[in-house]
């Protein structure tokens, strides 16, 4: 990850390589002050940085760190049993901070949590009981991708996708793009137009257009029960698509065309499986 002149890299055991390429200066910051090292089991670490220069970093093991690139100060958030309002598990899927200075959380098995800004505190999201299948549950069940929509945000999980009103403070099933409890949703992302992409891991991609609620459906694998892990959307709106079985693959999204889904190209750029799941990460922290 790089921000202004420097670089960072983040390791499986809690460690933050740090890397200023205009003086050639290196440090080693030791994160995980709270977890014990033969309590690390599963060894992966994703980070991403938000607009005000702060770092968040994910784990699996070691719960969620933040990072403030310009104090150098930081602090680990993890499970405490006995305080409700702190992290529900220390095995985090995915960190998204927001514009508003939120940060929203993806625990296994816990489903989705809100992180207030100011306070560290977490907010479980939980649903009505009929839904408690959706955020709670085994791993059959729990949620794989988020995306903010303009009133509240789309989760994917691998029972579908669903939506949350922020006003309402309602989840809806959402049937648009795919049929409900039957599609496992792998991804989700925004184009340069607004359209959202859903990926899933059946080799299905869907595009909607939120502004007329038109929407395409279509498999541009060269085999079926594809697994799109997942979606980015570059700075000339090309849609890179990564997935589990068949490589990497690019679309123009300026080409998007409604009513004639087969315009759309779909470029194989990348198919080297033993190098595929080294790349994947890469592409998901850009």
């Amino acid at each position: 990850m790089r921000y202004n002149n420097n670089y960072f890299v983040c390791t499986a055991n809690g460690k933050l390589y740090k890397l200023n390429i205009e003086t050639g200066e290196e440090k080693i910051i030791h994160l995980n002050k709270k977890i014990p090292e033969y309590k690390i089991k599963n060894r992966a670490c994703a980070g991403i940085i938000d607009k005000t220069g702060m770092l968040w970093i994910r784990s699996f093991d070691m719960g969620l760190f933040r990072y403030d690139i310009t104090t150098e100060q930081y602090e680990q958030f993890i499970n405490d049993p006995v305080n409700p309002g702190s992290l529900p598990s220390n095995d985090v899927f995915f960190i998204i901070p927001d514009n508003e200075g939120m940060a929203w959380i993806g625990c296994r098995l816990h489903g989705l949590v809100k992180m207030e800004p100011v306070l560290p505190l977490m907010e479980r999201l939980g649903l009505p009981s009929d839904k408690r299948k959706i955020v709670f549950g085994n791993e059959d069940n729990n949620i794989r991708t988020f995306l903010e929509t303009e009133s509240g945000y789309l989760f994917g999980t691998l029972q579908g996708l669903f939506s949350y009103d922020e006003e309402k403070k309602a989840y809806s099933e959402e049937s648009i793009l795919t049929r409900p409890g039957e599609i496992p949703i792998g991804t989700l992302e925004r184009d340069l137009f607004g359209n959202t992409w859903v990926g899933t891991w059946s080799g299905q991609i869907s595009i909607l257009n939120p502004e007329n609620n038109r929407h395409i459906s279509f498999s541009p694998f060269r085999r079926s029960n594809i697994r799109v892990r997942d979606l980015f959307s570059d700075s000339k709106n090309t849609m890179w698509i990564a997935t589990q079985e068949d490589g990497i693959y690019t679309v123009n999204a300026n080409e998007i065309d409604f009513d004639n889904p087969a315009s759309l190209k779909f470029n194989p750029i990348f198919n080297d499986k033993k190098m595929l799941p080294q790349f994947l990460p890469i592409l998901y922290m850009h």
